[in-house]
């Protein structure tokens, strides 16, 4: 590939041509396309070149590689995407983490992953429902609150 190319297409390099990229176009690409980077070059990755593409993209960091993270980077990408952490790595969450993401994601946390909720998480969840719904009490089937 030329250099213009590369620069037109940094994707398509690392998708298609990252053996063919000499280390300084390679840089290139990372930089300019991290995402393609962790999905197409993640062992051909520094931990220097891994570390920015984790940053630069930590929903994607935690969906697919979430084990390979160091706790620091894991724990920036849970603050970053609380939503994905409990989506993704709800098993890898400490505690602390998991109730950062229930109070920042409360939803996602009540979909996904309910049997992690505390009865004060819930209690707290169903209040901001009520109040959410207006202040009206809506009439639920207790099996439908036991299986979320």
């Amino acid at each position: 590939m030329t250099e213009q190319e590369i620069k037109k297409s940094p994707w398509d390099a690392l998708e298609h041509h990252s053996n063919e990229l000499t280390k300084k176009q390679f840089d290139f690409c990372v930089r300019e396309s991290s995402y393609a980077a962790l999905l197409f070059c993640s062992e051909k990755l520094s931990s220097k070149q891994f570390d920015f593409c984790v940053r630069e993209q930590p929903m994607h960091a935690l969906q697919f590689f979430a084990e390979k993270l160091t706790p620091d980077q894991f724990g920036f990408c849970v603050i970053k995407k609380p939503w994905m952490a409990l989506e993704y790595c709800i098993n890898r969450l400490t505690p602390e983490q998991l109730d950062f993401c229930v109070r920042e994601s409360p939803a996602t946390a009540f979909d996904c992953c309910p049997h992690k909720l505390t009865k004060e998480q819930r209690k707290d969840f169903e209040k901001m429902e009520k109040w959410l719904n207006g202040g009206i009490k809506i009439k639920k089937d207790k099996k439908t609150i036991a299986n979320r």
